[in-house]
């Protein structure tokens, strides 16, 4: 046994983790495109990771700039907002 493979085991453990990450995006922007002509948007518009959240947000009236305040620390408000469009449409 080498001695590093506790490196090797690393390095596999986070590709399966990084896969399983990129393909939950891309189930979740497919999600978005789906839904997007079912409620008066682009389809297209859904498979752009920050503006398809602010189309949401504005398509339920609410102010879609709240997206980026989950750059700045505050992702708690863009999550809260998303669950009161969710509810909205």
């Amino acid at each position: 046994m080498p001695s590093d493979s506790p490196s090797w085991i690393l390095i596999v453990i986070v590709l399966v983790w990084a896969l399983i990450g990129i393909g939950i995006l891309v189930w979740y922007l497919w999600a978005m495109a789906r839904l997007f002509p079912r409620i008066g948007l682009k389809s297209s518009d859904g498979w752009i990771p920050i503006w398809n959240q602010w189309k949401l947000l504005e398509r339920v009236a609410l102010p879609g700039w709240v997206v980026l305040l989950s750059f700045v620390g505050l992702g708690i408000v863009p999550a809260i907002m998303l669950i009161i469009a969710m509810h909205r449409i």
